[in-house]
């Protein structure tokens, strides 16, 4: 028998009824695998996020119900589906999948850790919206997108469980998460199907959610769900409570990055939503970079054949001082792009190699 004063302290708000699963390179085949073990009954919502090409056909909902018991779907732009228990609900090709108080929503908004869909806004919309009763799952995949998102999912009182790295087909992802954000289980894709099962609908006591180190700060750079579909769950506020500008430049849109991680897990985002985790603010910054470099060859090349005709031109008309200044531009040109063109090749082959 409870006493009075246990039954106070054991006061149940909730149950743990809202699972999230995150993935990316692998992650297809290992949330088959994972929905393949739940039943049909499942007392609980799923929602998947995994990165796919924007411009692919809407599957994975066959791919998904084929699979596995649930019936899947990806909302669509514009129209919100109300979170049900026994239902899959998938992201939609160049859409983020975003929780908003009892309803799945397809947003898009800026790419977070360059990607839309990314996990990360998935993850944190659900910890905002529904706090302790979250489950988070991290699969196989690149990168650390959903590392941050994990992170909340864990200060907002949810539970993590994440992916044995030496079973994933891309352990880097699943590695990240355990570094980053901990992990209160680490299993392999067989055994995750079970163990959802024994945590869904455990009573969840009243009380504060766990707290990290600055896990604060994290919640501060999430905006408030009622401002509305559009909103992409990773900007933070004008206020200069949601960070200090970094050094860093927004690969994307070229704004002032904000610090509004905390310390131990940098996350930095700009004024207008694009937000990044280390490891994919460093990706895309050697996306960025390569870019420039073969719009700089390919400036070079233009400039090149530009003063050439000049050149000839110049010839025609017997102005030989003209003549010469083209001729000489022509050949800085082609020496300057010769030059870039055999550091990118040699760059491009050394990446390979490795």
């Amino acid at each position: 028998m409870v006493c009075p004063v246990a039954r106070a302290v054991l006061k149940v708000t909730s149950v743990r009824d809202t699972i999230v699963i995150g993935g990316s390179a692998g992650g297809i085949d290992a949330v088959s695998r994972v929905i393949a073990q739940l039943p049909p009954d499942l007392p609980a919502t799923v929602l998947v996020a995994l990165h796919i090409a924007p411009n692919q056909d809407s599957v994975l909902p066959e791919i998904f119900a084929r699979h596995g018991k649930l019936p899947a779907l990806a909302p669509s732009p514009g129209r919100a589906e109300p979170l049900k228990k026994g239902r899959l609900y998938v992201v939609r090709p160049d859409y983020h999948l975003a929780v908003v108080d009892g309803e799945a929503r397809a947003v898009r908004g800026p790419r977070v850790n360059g990607r839309r869909p990314a996990i990360d806004v998935l993850f944190r919309s659900s910890a905002r919206v529904r706090g302790h009763s979250v489950i988070g799952v991290v699969l196989t995949g690149m990168l650390d997108d959903g590392v941050g998102g994990l992170r909340e999912i864990r200060s907002s009182g949810g539970v993590a469980l994440v992916q044995d790295p030496r079973e994933a087909a891309y352990p880097d992802l699943p590695s990240n998460a355990i570094s980053g954000a901990g992990a209160d289980h680490i299993v392999e894709l067989d055994e995750m199907g079970p163990l959802l099962l024994r945590l869904l609908g455990v009573p969840v006591p009243d009380g504060p959610p766990k707290t990290g180190r600055d896990a604060g700060s994290e919640r501060r750079s999430m905006p408030d769900p009622r401002r509305g579909p559009s909103q992409d769950w990773s900007s933070p506020s004008e206020s200069p409570e949601a960070g200090s500008p970094s050094v860093y430049g927004c690969p994307e849109c070229g704004g002032v990055l904000w610090n509004a991680g905390p310390s131990d897990l940098p996350r930095l985002v700009c004024r207008v939503g694009h937000a990044y985790d280390p490891e994919s603010l460093l990706s895309q910054q050697i996306t960025a970079s390569d870019q420039a470099m073969w719009k700089a060859l390919r400036a070079l090349e233009e400039q090149a054949s530009l003063a050439r005709k000049l050149e000839l031109r110049a010839r025609s008309i017997g102005d030989q001082r003209a003549q010469g200044r083209f001729g000489e531009m022509a050949a800085a040109a082609d020496r300057y792009s010769r030059l870039l063109r055999e550091s990118l090749l040699h760059a491009a082959n050394d990446l390979d190699s490795r």
